[in-house]
Formats: structure tokens, sequence, C-alpha cells
């Protein structure tokens, strides 16, 4: 979702860019994708979208380190971790931690979501009352109260 708004013009022509349209493969001729609006050359010509960029799902699906794998990997946490759907929710991290930490626990079972929220890397400033060695990693990168690069996420959780 890269586009942005083309020039003005007394038609909705300007607004078609700004969403373009989901990639499912990685050549923008390719059946079903969406170049209905080809013959508009002012747009057509502007957009973000190339084939063979890397965006399309075609591209991603088999790439571990893809947007659609992290995203398959955090539905996947959320439907087998009923802590993730349902459970309580604490913040553990010091409040001035550019780490926000999001602790949810149902019964013994407790997922802690990391996400550095700052440009520079940093390291979680978790409440001494929460013990970071009782977690193994579920998606990310790290050890629980290791170093996160900038605006990285990482999760870990009990068993």
């Amino acid at each position: 979702m890269r586009g942005r708004k083309g020039p003005a013009e007394a038609s909705d022509a300007p607004d078609v860019p700004k969403r373009e349209a989901f990639r499912w493969h990685a050549d923008l001729d390719a059946p079903g994708s969406a170049t209905w609006y080809r013959s508009l050359d002012r747009v057509w010509n502007a957009r973000v979208n190339r084939s063979h960029d890397g965006v399309s799902v075609e591209e991603q699906d088999h790439a571990p380190g893809s947007l659609l794998n992290w995203y398959r990997r955090l539905i996947t946490l959320r439907r087998t971790r009923p802590d993730l759907a349902s459970g309580d929710q604490a913040f553990p991290c010091a409040a001035q931690s550019p780490v926000l930490c999001v602790l949810r626990t149902m019964g013994t079972q407790q997922t802690l979501v990391l996400v550095n929220l700052s440009d520079a890397p940093a390291a979680p400033a978790i409440d001494a009352n929460l013990s970071p060695r009782t977690f193994h990693l579920l998606a990310g990168e790290g050890a629980t109260d290791a170093v996160l690069a900038p605006y990285a996420v990482r999760i870990v959780g009990t068993p």
C-alpha cells in the first residue's frame, strides 16, 4: 500500500493510485491482476507497484523473513496461545523505557510482547518481579532481556 494521490482533476482518477491493488502475483500482467486503470496513463505511469518488486504474495510466500510470513506467524500465535486472545494484560517495563512491554497471562501461560518504539537499539527495562529466564522465543530474534534493534518486535512466552 505504498501508493500516493495523483494530480488533481475533476474525476476520481487522483484517488486510484492511493491504495494500489493487492498483489497476488509477481507479474502485474498475470491473470487476476488489477490492470483496469492501465488506460489512465497519468495514473498507471505514476504507480508504485512494479512487476517482480518483492511485495506480492507469490514473491513473499516462501521467504521466511517476509512481512507476509511475519503476519502468518502472529496469526498462528494468537490462535495457539489463549493468553493472547483473552488473557489478563499488564505492562511490566518502566514507563520511560523505549521498549513497550505487554504481558498477557492466562493461568500459568504467559506471553510477553516487546516492541522497540525508538530509532535506536534498546533493551527492555523489565520489572524485577518478572523473570525473563522463564520465557522462550516465540517470534522475532534474541533473548527476552536482550537489546532490540530499532523498531524491532520480539515475542516470548512460557511453555
